[in-house]
């Protein structure tokens, strides 16, 4: 585990100025920019029903007597 870490630091820190340095493959190549997905859609948080509020279904009851259960 101790070596694996070693190895993943000496590759973090094996680039200078957007370049790849060192002997390994790909060295004086430029790095490509990292891929970026699509955007996440934000949340949307609406509002909650209130217990003594009317019932969002139309009945005409209470939330809590309807489909508050």
């Amino acid at each position: 585990p101790q070596a694996q870490r070693r190895e993943n630091l000496r590759e973090q820190h094996s680039t200078k100025d957007g370049y790849a340095v060192g002997g390994g493959q790909g060295a004086g190549q430029p790095i490509p920019p990292p891929q970026r997905g699509r955007p996440k859609a934000p949340v949307v948080k609406s509002e909650r029903v209130g217990r003594n509020d009317p019932c969002p279904c139309g009945s005409g009851k209470k939330y809590k007597q309807c489909c508050g259960r």
